[in-house]
């Protein structure tokens, strides 16, 4: 199940949850309990090498 991170606009905090990808984009709520949080755009790195000649 994807992780999502968040970060609430009331304390600060970053906290992820894990959810399935048809809830991205349902509100979360902060461990703390304030409601106002934003989705935070993850990064993924990926390495390795195309074609081996």
């Amino acid at each position: 199940m994807p992780r999502y991170e968040y970060r609430c606009r009331s304390c600060g905090d970053r906290f992820e949850v894990s959810r399935p990808m048809s809830e991205a984009g349902a509100p979360a709520v902060c461990p703390v309990g304030h409601g106002d949080t934003v989705k935070l755009l993850s990064t993924v790195a990926v390495g390795g090498r195309a074609g081996s000649t």
